[in-house]
């Protein structure tokens, strides 16, 4: 069946599209991520949401939810919906700090902290096979670029 005109693609087919193809490729490596994580029982989210705040923190104190949404890139409702989740898991802590207004400081609680520590070796070791394999001097500044905030 052909293609109606106006639908016709400048590629022949998905496999050729770098779109289709980026997006299938951020599909297998998170879901390669969530299988990680299962062992630590911790979500791609979670554990993204704890590693940015942990980084955030070296950065400044105290951290709030929006700083901690614009920091790791993630929505502001979507980020409240997962800290809520973590905070009822006992992975952060959400207080009111001095200074801070109506916004709440962000925290890591000692039990979110050790499973980042015990993760972290286990997610960095994934990332290095899912993009690397056997070639560990291969250019990250190639995945880097793909990235252009303004698009």
């Amino acid at each position: 069946m052909a293609t109606p005109p106006e639908f016709r693609s400048e590629f022949e087919g998905p496999g050729d599209s770098p779109g289709y193809l980026m997006w299938q490729i951020s599909r297998a490596w998170q879901r390669g991520q969530d299988r990680v994580l299962r062992e630590f029982e911790l979500t791609q989210m979670q554990f993204a949401v704890l590693a940015h705040l942990v980084y955030l923190l070296c950065e400044k104190e105290p951290v709030s939810q929006q700083d901690l949404a614009d920091y790791a890139g993630i929505e502001k409702m979507q980020m409240s919906q997962v800290l809520k989740l973590m905070e009822s898991r006992d992975l952060i802590q959400r207080k009111r700090q001095p200074g801070m207004g109506r916004a709440l400081a962000v925290v890591p609680t000692t039990k979110g902290r050790q499973k980042l520590k015990k993760a972290l070796p286990a997610v960095e070791a994934f990332d290095l096979e899912f993009f690397y394999g056997q070639d560990r001097n291969a250019d990250l500044n190639r995945l880097a670029g793909l990235l252009n905030p303004d698009l």
